[in-house]
Formats: C-alpha cells, structure tokens, sequence
C-alpha cells in the first residue's frame, strides 16, 4: 500500500486540462493508495465554501469522496490560494484538515507537511499578505461579502500576482535555505513535503556534523509540481520515494 502526496493543481473551471490530469489521477494512480496528503493550492483560488458549486468544484468533491467511500484516507492542507477551505467541503469530500507544519507518522517514520510558503521567507510582500489572510477577523469579514464581492476581489488579487515582474518572482519566491534548515531542526524530522513553489526536486542535504570532503545525505526535501502542464505526484511506499513529474520518474530511498 502506497501513501500519495499532491499539491498545486490550481484547479478552475478556466483550465480544463489540469481537470482531466486530476481525473485521470484519482481514477488510475490511487488504487493501491492507502492515504492521499493535498497539500494546498488544489484550488486556483477558493472564496468560501459556500461558494463551491460558481467554483466548479462538484467534479472534485465528488472524486474524492468515491475515495474516502472506498476506505481511502484523505487529508487536506490549505495553500496560499486556497485556505478558505472550511469544515463544510472538508466533510462533503471526506478530508481531514491539516493545518500547516503539520507532522505525520508514516511507516513508523516522521514526516514534516507544509504547503511552502512559509519557507519563502525573503519574499516579504508575500509573508505580509499570508500573515493578513489567515487571521480570523480577516476572514471572518471578508466571508461576510457577498459571493459576486468575493470574486470580484479575487480576480483582482490574481491579475496583480500574475503581473509581477518575473525576474523579481524568480529571485524571492523560492525556499530560503535558513527557513528550510530551521524547519529541520525545530521539528527534529529527517523527511519534508512541500510544495507551491513548482519546482519539483528531491534535494539531500549532509548531515551537519560530517567531516571535510564527507557528503552523508541524512535529510531529504521533497518539493511537489504543479498541475499546469501534466500531473505531479510523491508516492511513498516503505522507504522508497517516487517523484513523478508527466514522464519524468525520480526515485531516492528516505528515513535511512
């Protein structure tokens, strides 16, 4: 039995070929599942649950839980696009919710789950915006709105992110090697999972008491893709590690 890890499919009725990858997905590479981890982004924004059916998010809340029916464990992670998720999409697709930083146990082993922002520590116009949208006040007003207000408002926030200059984007909206090094060592974990920065990778890193000329890997990051132009999935069977990107396989043994 195998342990799935996805995020970042940005899925929009607007972008019907991710839909198809996620379909196709869910059907044909989750039958030896025995847990699916969605961390965050599954969405291409999310204005509130009550909000679903304008999102075109029935066909998904559907697959998952055929799923969940079928004695699959869900979990799901919000990301920066998507962390209005709520309680009431959470239960219709049969997920639990996760909130960030989140430790789980798998194969006797920890794993430390993050969506990936929280890594982006030199993009601080980012950190603002993340700090801002997940305070409840925030959230709780901006619930309030009517659905037309809320989509409105997300538009916008879309147009003004895919404006940035990219060499600005390419230069801040990676991880910061501090963030993931304190990352390690506050929760002691050997194995991170992330995503939202869509550059897929599994990177080693030496253990930190190693010798001149030593280079003993002891701890792996695992950073998912995106969903934009083929599926993007981590499969975790014992301790071998699978990457996949379209056609693209990377394969790295962990917790050794």
């Amino acid at each position: 039995m195998s342990t799935l890890f996805i995020s970042d499919l940005h899925l929009t009725p607007n972008r019907p070929k991710s839909t198809e990858y996620f379909i196709y997905f869910m059907r044909e590479k989750t039958k030896p599942a025995k847990a699916i981890y969605v961390l965050g982004d599954l969405f291409e924004y999310w204005i509130g649950d009550d909000a679903s059916s304008k999102l075109g998010a029935h066909c998904v809340i559907d697959e998952f839980k055929r799923l969940a029916d079928s004695g699959v464990n869900l979990f799901f992670m919000p990301g920066n696009r998507d962390f209005l998720v709520g309680k009431e999409f959470c239960t219709r697709a049969g997920f639990e919710y996760l909130h960030d930083e989140f430790l789980v146990t798998v194969n006797d082993q920890q794993i430390l789950l993050l969506h990936g922002d929280s890594l982006c520590t030199d993009d601080i116009e980012h950190q603002s915006f993340r700090n801002m949208v997940n305070q409840p006040e925030w959230q709780e007003q901006f619930l309030n709105q009517s659905i037309d207000s809320r989509i409105e408002q997300a538009m916008q926030a879309r147009s003004l992110s895919n404006s940035k200059n990219p060499d600005y984007s390419e230069a801040i909206m990676d991880v910061t090697e501090s963030a993931v090094a304190n990352a390690f060592q506050k929760h002691s974990v050997k194995l991170m999972i992330h995503g939202h920065t869509h550059r897929p990778e599994i990177h080693k890193y030496p253990a930190s008491n190693t010798t001149a000329g030593e280079n003993i890997p002891t701890n792996t990051r695992i950073v998912l893709g995106d969903w934009y132009e083929q599926a993007s999935y981590v499969e975790l069977i014992d301790e071998v590690l699978t990457l996949y990107v379209g056609e693209q396989v990377t394969t790295a043994r962990v917790f050794n």
